[in-house]
C-alpha cells in the first residue's frame, strides 16, 4: 500500500468517525460540557484509533493472520471495555439505560478499521447509512408506536418472500418451448404481494 492509499484509507476512518460524532453531537447538543462520554471528538478519534489498530494489523502481516486477528481483537477488546465504563457511569448520571451510543462507539472504532484493512466505500456507506438511522430517531419511534400488527405481520411476510425464498427459487425456464422462469414468476408475486 503506497502512501497515498494509507492516508486516503486514514481520512475514511476520520470521515467515518467524524459523520458518527457529528450525529450524536448534534443528538446531545443541549447537554452541557463535560456531562457525555463521547462528542464530535471523541467519535472522530474512535475512527481513527480503530484506523491505527487496522493500519497495525495491516503491518503485521494483514488481518487474516495469527498477529494481525490478535492486534484487531485486543484493539477492539481494549476499546470496547473503556467505552463501556464511560457510558456506564454516564447511564447512571443521567438515570437512562440506553445504548444506542456505546453501540455507535463500537461500529465507529470496527468501521474505522475496516477502511484501513478492508473497503473504504463500504465503511463510508455504512456508516452514513448508520447515521442516517440515529438521526431518524424521533420519526423511527413515531411509527414504530403507530405500526399495527397486520401491518408487521404482512411486512415480515413480504420480506420472508423476497430475503429467504427469492435466492432459493430456480432461475432457469422450466418446460417446454422455453417453458416458465420460476423466478420471473416469483418477482411477480413479490410485487403483487407488496401492492
Amino acid at each position: 500500500m503506497d502512501l497515498y492509499e494509507l492516508m486516503s484509507r486514514f481520512g475514511a476512518a476520520l470521515g467515518v468517525g467524524l459523520v458518527f460524532g457529528l450525529e450524536r453531537s448534534w443528538q446531545n447538543r443541549d447537554a452541557g460540557p463535560g456531562t457525555r462520554t463521547a462528542g464530535i471528538r471523541t467519535f472522530t478519534i474512535s475512527g481513527l484509533l480503530g484506523g491505527v489498530v487496522g493500519a497495525l494489523a495491516m503491518v503485521s502481516g494483514g488481518p487474516m493472520t495469527l498477529g494481525g486477528g490478535l492486534i484487531v481483537g485486543l484493539g477492539f477488546a481494549a476499546f470496547v471495555g473503556t467505552m463501556a465504563l464511560f457510558f456506564q457511569e454516564e447511564n447512571r448520571a443521567d438515570e437512562t439505560y440506553s445504548a444506542t451510543s456505546f453501540v455507535t462507539a463500537m461500529l465507529t472504532f470496527a468501521l474505522g478499521a475496516y477502511a484501513l484493512i478492508g473497503d473504504i466505500r463500504v465503511a463510508g456507506a455504512v456508516a452514513v447509512v448508520s447515521a442516517g438511522l440515529l438521526a431518524a430517531r424521533e420519526n423511527l419511534h413515531s411509527w414504530i408506536k403507530h405500526l399495527t400488527w397486520p401491518k408487521l405481520r404482512s411486512a415480515l411476510v413480504l420480506l420472508a418472500m423476497s430475503v429467504v425464498v427469492l435466492p432459493l427459487v430456480p432461475n432457469e425456464d422450466i418446460g417446454p418451448f422455453g417453458g416458465v422462469n420460476p423466478r420471473e414468476i416469483w418477482i411477480i408475486a413479490i410485487v403483487l404481494a407488496a401492492i
